[in-house]
């Protein structure tokens, strides 16, 4: 069979530019989202109340333990059986911030536990507030040790967005997908998809580097 990118061509504003902005618009709010609410959640964590610790322990643990595809059809499905119709895009960003949320939120946890108890005690003792230590001492460090675990997710929130397209959002895969049925060209059309996918992973591996490079943060590199 002869390759034939001429319908990749024809159609590449309308599926494959749409549905790249469309993935990123996922992405990028699904992972700004996420990482907002990990935070509070991670420092729930270590609180010293037993509630708020079960509370945001049980929060972590389910929504790491179901699978994206459940989040993104309770979000697209699920929620108008309660009277709340999402846009599409806004239940691909609702479905994918509940898988997510789980794991940046223990990154982040791994982050606090990594800073000396002893800097909270030196804090302390020098009259600086709680709210002020985490702030200002504790935030930056506890970010810079989550920062490769954080991209880590950052991937596999990407990749994950292209499940989607299975319950009908016009993301990237999804677009594509609805092209193949069109021209019956799943070879080019799918060719192409993987590069776009590969760029936009490119992208994200070189703004973790470079704040890992600001961060002066120890690297190994990749082969």
């Amino acid at each position: 069979m002869n390759l034939d990118f001429s319908v990749v061509f024809d159609n590449f504003a309308d599926y494959f530019v749409r549905g790249t902005i469309n993935t990123i618009i996922i992405v990028g709010a699904s992972m700004l989202i996420s990482l907002v609410l990990a935070i509070p959640f991670g420092l729930m964590r270590e609180s010293r109340f037993f509630p708020i610790r079960w509370f945001s322990g049980a929060f972590s643990w389910i929504t790491r333990a179901i699978p994206a595809m459940v989040f993104l059809y309770f979000a697209y499905y699920g929620l108008v059986f309660f009277g709340v119709s999402l846009n599409p895009i806004v239940a691909a960003i609702v479905g994918m911030t509940l898988s997510g949320v789980g794991y940046n939120m223990e990154f982040f946890r791994s982050g606090l536990k990594a800073v000396d108890i002893g800097q909270y005690d030196a804090c302390k003792s020098l009259g600086i507030s709680y709210g002020h230590t985490i702030k200002k001492v504790v935030l930056p460090q506890a970010l810079r040790v989550a920062i490769p675990p954080l991209f880590s997710n950052l991937n596999l929130i990407l990749k994950g967005s292209s499940l989607a397209g299975v319950v009908g959002i016009s993301e990237l895969t999804g677009l594509s997908n609805k092209l193949i049925s069109f021209t019956y060209r799943p070879i080019e059309i799918l060719l192409v998809t993987a590069v776009i996918y590969l760029v936009l992973n490119s992208i994200l591996i070189t703004i973790e580097k470079a704040m890992l490079k600001r961060l002066d943060y120890p690297t190994v590199s990749n082969v």
